[in-house]
């Protein structure tokens, strides 16, 4: 079992045999404190989404500042994709691969209670996946989406466009 904060690197018989380091995917929240740029980092968590995620890319890559990509373990194409956008648009994209499994859906009941006895911060649940990948934005605005999802990438851009804005927007 993953240990408790005091101690990062999780010793759970998972993370004891996985070729990584548990203690780099360990998220101080703190980050959320730091002063960041005006902009829109949009979110995208990966693992096995081959079949809509180019289309997903490039219907959103044009509105954003950033795209932070967050895979883990595939087996279907994904990877290879990711890194083709990633040399296609190198100033917007940046791809973090995430080793630790995670206990997320399909979990057989014994899965579903370990997961449920691992600590909150543990590397292995879907919340520590979920803020790693809010960690690496860059920007003051995040955007999470998922890799089925096709914009229209004028519409987005306004949306982006507004969170741009120095001054507050005012409803009318």
């Amino acid at each position: 079992m993953c240990e408790n904060k005091k101690q990062i690197e999780c010793t759970c018989p998972l993370c004891s045999k996985g070729a990584y380091n548990s203690a780099d995917y360990y998220v101080d929240m703190s980050f959320l404190k730091k002063e960041r740029p005006i902009g829109v980092s949009e979110l995208l968590r990966v693992k096995n989404d081959a079949e809509f995620l180019t289309d997903c890319i490039d219907s959103c890559i044009g509105a954003l500042d950033e795209l932070i990509i967050c895979y883990q373990e595939c087996t279907d194409n994904a990877p290879n994709i990711i890194h083709e956008k990633q040399q296609q648009y190198p100033d917007k994209i940046k791809a973090y691969f995430y080793a630790p499994p995670v206990y997320c859906h399909n979990l057989t009941d014994e899965e579903l209670a370990y997961a449920f006895s691992l600590p909150d911060d543990s590397v292995h649940k879907l919340c520590n996946y979920y803020n790693y990948t809010l960690s690496k934005a860059t920007y003051r605005y995040a955007m999470k989406i998922d890799s089925d999802q096709i914009y229209f990438t004028e519409k987005l851009k306004l949306y982006c466009d507004a969170y741009r804005r120095e001054e507050p927007l005012k409803c009318r």
